[in-house]
């Protein structure tokens, strides 16, 4: 888990694609970036979509989730981040937006392939 920089709650590592970039390229740039540590793409969770709204902002998104597996080490942060750290779910608090439900789907799925 993150906590963000833009809001102070806390998510997990999420980023924009960037050009000529495919969302599973982007989800392991972005680990890189966020926290110093090397992900490998396992599966597709999932894919959600967030319209936009007063809460939400003026554009809606759409996020795809993986699950992933991170390398051993210790997160080292980056300016995107003010703290990073493996927590129990129902501990997180606050929230990013949504992303309690994604962690919860992703935690829902890798008990399928278990």
């Amino acid at each position: 888990m993150i906590q963000r920089s833009d809001d102070h709650c806390w998510g997990l590592v999420s980023g924009y694609v960037d050009a000529g970039e495919s969302p599973a390229e982007t989800i392991v740039r972005e680990v890189r970036e966020e926290v110093g540590l090397d992900a490998k793409v396992e599966a597709l969770v999932n894919v959600f979509g967030r319209r936009a709204s007063a809460v939400n902002g003026p554009h809606g998104t759409v996020g795809v989730l993986y699950l992933c597996t991170v390398a051993p080490g210790d997160p080292v942060i980056s300016h995107e981040v003010l703290d990073a750290r493996y927590w129990d779910i129902e501990a997180v608090t606050p929230w990013h937006k949504n992303h309690k439900d994604y962690a919860l789907a992703a935690l829902a799925f890798r008990s399928t392939i278990s």
